[in-house]
């Protein structure tokens, strides 16, 4: 296991989750991404991003915003062309995904105070 087991040493708090006390891990330390990911494969800061995604504590684990402002996605050239990205819902009648043209059998608005409908 290339990340290590889970451990109160790199998840402060861990062993006090609900059902940790039900699973028992085998235990694995930390061997490294990097021997397993080639720098052909991805750069430093490629590995530097998916390690700050599959960091185990959600409190440290970056966020979806923050990973988008990764430098990786910056570092050139460019992991796939900008030709390749996928363009076909710039192309098509995308109308169907509107929110409006969605019902639910229920108003969840009224059910479920803390939401706001988007407008």
């Amino acid at each position: 296991m290339d990340l290590g087991t889970p451990s109160d040493v790199i998840w402060p708090g861990y062993s006090t989750l609900p059902l940790v006390r039900d699973i028992t891990f085998d235990e694995y330390p930390a061997a490294g991404l990097r021997k397993k990911i080639d720098h052909e494969l991805l750069s430093d800061s490629g590995l530097s991003l998916l390690q700050e995604l599959l960091t185990y504590n959600p409190i440290e684990r970056v966020t979806a915003a923050d990973a988008l402002k990764h430098a990786y996605f910056k570092e050139q050239p460019l992991a796939v062309k900008r030709e390749m990205f996928f363009t076909s819902l710039e192309s098509e009648d995308n109308s169907y995904l509107l929110w409006e043209d969605y019902s639910l059998p229920i108003d969840m608005w009224s059910v479920l105070p803390w939401t706001t409908k988007p407008t």
